[in-house]
């Protein structure tokens, strides 16, 4: 049964439940370890918020690189990166533990991706 349809009962997020989903209907065994990457963004004039979540999405174990609004985009954006097996319980924190982040220092975590591990 798809993660999405069971995301009541597991604590799952549904749009992560679809990624999971998408990510195992491609092949991937989420047990393994994959390349993840994380975006939270911050309003153009909240340098100070981005980089201060930044710096906690770093302490978590990502790398992290911080992208200052520019040609149009009126965002700062915190990217972070790490491998980790995508696993329910492991996707769950990682969505409580970044948008408590964003959440505190007045921005948004947009969600993630993994790289297909088979």
């Amino acid at each position: 049964m798809p993660f999405w349809r069971r995301s009541g009962g597991t604590g799952l997020d549904r749009r992560d439940a679809q990624t999971l989903d998408a990510l195992r209907d491609a092949g991937s065994d989420l047990s393994k370890p994959a390349h993840v990457i994380v975006y939270l963004y911050f309003e153009a004039e909240d340098e100070g918020g981005a980089r201060t979540a930044a710096s906690e999405v770093g302490a978590l174990g990502y790398e992290v690189r911080v992208t200052e609004p520019s040609h149009g985009v009126e965002q700062w954006a915190v990217v972070g990166e790490a491998t980790l097996a995508p696993t329910p319980e492991a996707v769950a924190k990682l969505r409580a533990d970044l948008e408590g982040i964003a959440r505190r220092h007045g921005g948004e975590f947009d969600g993630w991706e993994a790289s297909v591990e088979a």
